[in-house]
């Protein structure tokens, strides 16, 4: 996918890149990225309510305060996910049939290390604390 990027960017052929063919075309790749994001916002969607469920039936599942802060943690994480195929899709969108409008929304996708880098550490601090609250009260 890429590869035809930079096929066209740099104005390389099958000369310099035997075997390299165009699998997809420059003008197709917003579509495949709404195709592509619609589902996995779909996907991320499906997962996040069904953790939205169960924090709803915590009490008949008697969820414990962890068991209820990784399921609340476990929803976030669903939205986070679910949010940057959003995005790519919303830059498909706006960007339409340009070059870079398949491109950027695919490198959008570029953004879940950084993203999860800044999330996950705050995430395991309150984790420890709610751990070591149960422990002290335990």
């Amino acid at each position: 996918m890429y590869s035809n990027l930079f096929i066209h960017w740099f104005d390389l052929s099958e000369t310099y890149l035997p075997g390299v063919g165009e699998v997809i075309k420059p003008e197709e790749m917003p579509d495949l990225m709404i195709i592509y994001g619609s589902g996995a916002a779909l996907i991320f969607l499906i997962l996040g309510l069904m953790y939205k469920y169960a924090l709803r039936k915590a009490a008949e599942l008697e969820l414990n305060e962890i068991e209820i802060f990784d399921t609340k943690s476990s929803l976030q994480t669903m939205i986070i996910m679910g949010a940057v195929p959003v995005l790519s899709v919303l830059i498909a969108l706006i960007f339409g049939y340009s070059r870079l409008g398949g491109a950027i929304s695919g490198f959008v996708y570029m953004s879940y290390p950084l993203i999860f880098a800044l999330y996950m550490p705050k995430r395991h601090r309150k984790r420890d604390a709610v751990l070591a609250r149960v422990k002290t009260d335990g």
